[in-house]
């Protein structure tokens, strides 16, 4: 019978964010008997009422041509004024629709982001003024219509430009990972901002992203039940980003908040809503690797455009344990090395097998070495306990993760970043292992490889198969990984 442990927060020394992550903890008893709800299944996307206008978005005629290389290591096309073909190809780019598949009775959707079980919480809000093209306004996001619906007509900035809003539904991850959906939440998120960033930086946009300082003020402004729908990031697009104006026009409709809801028999779980009620993180109160150095100024390796990767981006498992092509280690070290936001103590631990530069093992890539290059330390050596078999078995048994030339380890000591950044760490330190891993999927996609991401394992034996001191409440602990290498038909 399935059981789940619950917690209150507190418990471990005052750190809010390992008490929920040790709440939510996979071991070899809890995950057995584990069902789907199917008829509550949740909507893929938001439904709105008839009554709401929808602006079609013009079709991208051309995509940026500004390389992976570039983008990862911070660079900007040159500054341009945006349109809406600007906003097309940004929402496209960050969340869009990149395939359909048809199935037996249905029609499914892969998008330019990766999600945990291809649930896609994420919901991706724009407000305009003075855009080409476009109404002043704020709108959502319609991925299946590749198209904008009107929320708020008017003058909803001060001045003209562009800002964003990343919000998620929990119930569209908790359906499925139940409580331990409050990991894959911020994770997907992530995946979205990296998106989302270098897209706008391709297109000469620059990218700020914080979490927002009042979220009941903001769940207002973008017209959600907050009971049902979070946000979790709020983005500046562009040089000069204009502020809220101080009055702002009315919804176009008092119903906007019922499209928050997306199952007839939505269950809240408690644990998730408390990690999304952890309050941001102020940017200057963390390192950002990368952002404050001198970058090199691309990466080879990686001269893909970004847009071509964001467009191509798939999850491959199929790995073959073939040789990694010369060089893509390092050109993945470096990609990890660029600017991803706000740093609070994310730990990168890269399993490494079959790779002609650098003997198998496990080695530590430190981010903070003043370039992009970072530095690599071996930890343990050539078959030396298995590793990428320990943390396959670990993994839930996912056998193929064995194969994988490299295995991208994201780990934090969460009561250790709280106690130097504060409360809101965990979403931070989330966040950025998402937005990371989203980028290990653009370089594979840039070095002709695949990537997976994984997020379930049994948490202490995954910390064991990594040698992380991760004893009940203290120490380093697994977050996220993403396995990267050749794979069979790619």
């Amino acid at each position: 019978m399935f059981s789940e442990q619950t917690a209150a927060p507190g418990e471990n020394g005052g750190s809010q964010g390992e008490t929920l992550l040790q709440a939510t903890d996979h071991d070899r008893e809890n995950v057995l008997g584990r069902t789907l709800d199917w008829p509550a299944m949740p909507a893929p996307y938001k439904s709105y009422a008839a009554d709401v206008p929808t602006v079609p978005l013009p079709r991208p005629a051309s995509w940026p041509e500004a390389a992976c290389g570039e983008i990862f290591c911070g660079a900007e096309a040159a500054p341009s004024r945006p349109d809406a073909a600007t906003v097309s190809t940004l929402l496209q780019l960050a969340c869009g629709i990149t395939a359909s598949v048809r199935r037996a009775l249905d029609e499914y959707h892969l998008r330019a982001d990766a999600s945990a079980g291809a649930l896609y919480p994420c919901e991706l809000y724009l407000a305009a003024r003075g855009t080409a093209g476009l109404p002043d306004g704020l709108f959502a996001f319609a991925p299946e219509r590749h198209a904008l619906r009107l929320l708020r007509p008017g003058e909803v900035l001060a001045g003209q430009g562009l800002r964003a809003w990343l919000t998620v539904i929990p119930f569209r991850n908790a359906w499925k990972y139940r409580s331990r959906a409050l990991r894959y939440l911020f994770l997907d998120s992530g995946h979205v901002l990296e998106n989302l960033c270098g897209a706008a930086r391709s297109l000469g946009l620059a990218c700020s992203v914080t979490r927002p300082a009042d979220p009941p003020a903001v769940a207002d402004l973008l017209c959600v039940d907050p009971a049902r729908e979070h946000c979790v990031a709020e983005i500046a697009l562009g040089s000069g980003c204009p502020t809220l104006a101080e009055s702002l026009p009315a919804p176009g409709s008092p119903h906007l908040p019922r499209a928050s809801a997306v199952s007839p028999r939505e269950k809240a779980y408690e644990l998730v809503h408390q990690a999304l009620d952890l309050p941001g993180m102020n940017p200057a109160d963390a390192a950002a690797p990368g952002e404050t150095a001198t970058p090199i100024r691309s990466i080879p390796a990686l001269s893909l455009p970004f847009a071509q990767a964001v467009l191509k981006r798939r999850s491959r498992r199929a790995y073959t344990l073939s040789q990694l092509p010369a060089g893509a280690l390092a050109a993945l070290t470096e990609a990890l090395c660029g600017p991803a936001g706000p740093d609070c103590g994310l730990g990168l631990r890269l399993l490494v097998q079959n790779c002609p530069d650098r003997p198998d093992g496990v080695w530590l890539l430190d981010r903070s070495q003043g370039d992009t290059r970072g530095e690599l330390t071996r930890l343990s050596g050539e078959n030396e306990d298995a590793p990428h078999a320990r943390l396959a078995s670990a993994a839930l048994g996912q056998a193929w993760m064995a194969k994988a030339g490299v295995l991208v380890c994201f780990s934090a000591d969460v009561p250790a970043a709280e106690r130097t950044f504060g409360p809101g760490a965990l979403p931070q330190l989330l966040l950025q292992a998402g937005r990371l891993g989203q980028r290990v999927y653009l370089a594979a996609e840039a070095l002709g490889v695949g990537a997976c991401g994984v997020g379930a394992f049994y948490d202490q034996e995954a910390a064991a198969a990594l040698g992380l001191d991760a004893a009940q409440g203290q120490g380093e602990r697994l977050l996220y990984v993403v396995a990267f290498g050749p794979t069979a038909g790619h």
